[in-house]
Formats: structure tokens, C-alpha cells, sequence
């Protein structure tokens, strides 16, 4: 524990719980935080700029995500590991993001 921050059972980063004696906690308390903290599903509706660039950075922290568009072709492409915007960077992470599995679309 630094600064007040703990680090998450699952994952290791940081998280801040105010208010809370963690040493009071049960360990199933903590064990149940880190599942609603740590790869969480999100779903994403528009996979245009603001969409495809979220969809990457949060599938990159370990979040598993759903993109949902009604653009066949925006579909298509991040189901083959494609962004459909271009960005610096952002190929590298919906490829990777796509070849581990954290990233679908609909």
C-alpha cells in the first residue's frame, strides 16, 4: 500500500477504496471488488473515432469488450483485427486486442 492506494488481488494496479479499513475487510470482500474492478465487460454502440479508439485502449487493460454498429463494414473490420479509424498505434491495439480475444463486434 502506497499513498493510500491498494493494489487489486487480480490484476496488481492501484485502486482506491475510501472510506475503508482494509484491514478489517474479509478476504472474500476483496476477492469479490476485484471481480467488479478487473476486466469488466463493456459494451460500445458506435465504432466509428471515439468507439474503435475506446474499444482498443480498454480491451488493451484487460477488459473485455463488444462493439456494436450498424456499418457492416466497421463490423467486419474489427471482427478480422482492423481498426476502423486511422490512429497512431491504434492498428497494434485492435490487432492484438482481436488475436487474444477481448475484442468482438456486432
Amino acid at each position: 500500500m502506497r499513498n493510500g492506494m491498494e493494489s487489486c488481488p487480480r490484476c496488481q494496479r492501484p485502486r482506491l477504496l475510501p472510506g475503508v479499513d482494509h484491514a478489517r475487510r474479509p478476504k472474500e470482500l476483496d476477492e469479490l471488488e476485484a471481480q467488479k474492478t478487473c476486466g469488466i465487460k463493456v459494451s460500445i454502440f458506435g465504432l466509428g473515432y471515439v468507439g474503435c479508439v475506446t474499444a482498443g485502449c480498454l480491451a488493451r487493460d484487460g477488459h473485455s469488450i463488444t462493439g456494436v454498429d450498424l456499418d457492416a463494414t466497421k463490423v467486419q473490420n474489427l471482427c478480422s483485427g482492423k481498426p476502423t479509424v486511422v490512429e497512431p498505434g491504434l492498428d497494434d491495439l485492435i490487432e492484438e486486442a482481436y488475436n487474444n480475444g477481448s475484442l468482438t463486434a456486432t
